[in-house]
């Protein structure tokens, strides 16, 4: 009975001993604070650097994952990620280029590529997404999963879910999936997060100071109208990647409320003794005359939709970017119907009028007119397009009703 006595008291202390040890070790566990370069400004933010370093390693050598002991230990990034997300109102995308940067302090991509992607695929599933891995040799491919349409990047269906890869661009959109076969690497972590969307509601200013001054001019009944507009050169940066989406994400994507405050009140004074039909002209001549033409081939060496905002930010934009802006510009300052068509080659916009004027279109029993954003040869207004595309066939890509 004794030595039962002294063994039980013996594990007893070993427990406790094993017990602190783990306290103190998790209570010990050294933190960095991180400079993050965010939206315009210096954003701190507290991180257990080793322990993350430490947990993407096991990712890498697929060592056993303690899930819960690891959101305890990095519990501070976790809600550091969560308090910005808030703060700032941010869309998914928009989260995920704060991890990126944050990714790229932790396990820079130009020392080991395949611990950045890892480093993104460990913060991506403790912010509550649902993160997959693949590889193929030397190549490493991050997926996440969401219910959206993304037409430009690879998908993979993984139990009847989507996962659509958000790292492609890193391979120059150029990968051969008929000859490398990739495999999904199996990691201990939960496969139950959110969807991540690439639907973008709101669009967070950067710091004021981020914002230049762009002129823009053009000619309106024979008089010279000009506009200095604000636009963020850096907008460029945080949307380079973003896919090629279904025109309800891009048309909708809206103006940041310091570009918004510059621009719209002016169109709104410009227009308040114009009708209706007048004022889209209007807007129309402002976004087909103000802005250079160029194919996304000679800007981006691919297909890239860019949002209202982005178009203001380029020199030069297409067909698409132009419709985008147009579409917002009008949605703004009247909030009307309106509907995306798409030709084979070209995409312009349908509003539906109070007084229909010229071509219009039929859509379900109501009258769209048709309005031409986009150069051509001929100057008109509202109500005409060129005869080569009026002969081309056409579909409704999106319908926005009030």
């Amino acid at each position: 009975m004794k030595n039962r006595a002294k063994i039980k008291y013996l594990l007893i202390a070993i427990i406790s001993l094993s017990l602190t040890h783990l306290s103190y070790a998790q209570s010990s566990i050294p933190k960095d604070t991180l400079s993050i370069n965010f939206l315009g400004s210096s954003i701190n933010i507290g991180i257990e650097r080793q322990q993350v370093q430490y947990t993407v390693h096991k990712i890498k050598n697929q060592q056993e994952i303690n899930y819960g002991s690891l959101i305890t230990n990095i519990s501070s990034l976790k809600q550091n990620i969560e308090l910005i997300q808030k703060k700032y109102k941010l869309p998914d995308w928009l989260v995920y280029q704060l991890i990126r940067r944050i990714a790229e302090q932790v396990n820079s991509k130009y020392i080991d590529y395949a611990q950045y992607t890892l480093t993104k695929y460990l913060l991506l599933a403790i912010t509550g997404f649902e993160p997959v891995i693949f590889t193929s040799n030397d190549k490493i491919l991050l997926y996440i999963k969401s219910v959206d349409t993304v037409y430009n990047l690879p998908n993979k269906i993984i139990s009847g879910k989507q996962y659509i890869c958000l790292n492609y661009h890193d391979y120059g959109y150029q990968i051969n999936f008929g000859q490398e076969k990739f495999i999904q690497k199996k990691i201990n972590l939960p496969d139950t997060g959110r969807n991540f969307q690439y639907t973008i509601d709101y669009l967070p200013s950067f710091q004021k100071e981020s914002y230049a001054v762009k002129n823009v001019s053009f000619q309106y009944k024979h008089k010279k109208e000009s506009y200095s507009i604000l636009v963020n050169p850096e907008i460029q940066d945080y949307f380079t990647n973003y896919p090629v989406t279904e025109y309800r994400y891009q048309f909708n994507i809206p103006f940041s409320e310091i570009a918004y405050n510059k621009l719209i009140p002016e169109l709104k004074t410009k227009t308040k003794n114009l009708s209706i039909e007048e004022g889209v002209q209007y807007i129309m001549i402002f976004v087909r005359d103000g802005f250079e033409f160029e194919t996304d081939t000679r800007l981006f060496g691919r297909e890239k939709r860019l949002s209202a905002e982005e178009t203001l930010v380029y020199n030069s934009s297409d067909c698409e970017d132009r419709s985008a802006l147009f579409f917002l510009l009008v949605k703004e300052l009247y909030n009307l119907p309106m509907a995306i068509i798409s030709y084979p080659e070209h995409v312009n916009v349908a509003v539906q009028l109070p007084k229909q004027k010229g071509l219009t279109i039929d859509i379900e029993n109501k009258k769209f007119t048709i309005c031409e954003p986009t150069p051509q040869r001929k100057k008109r207004g509202i109500g005409w397009t060129p005869k080569e595309i009026r002969k081309q066939p056409f579909e409704i890509a999106y319908i926005y009703n009030q």
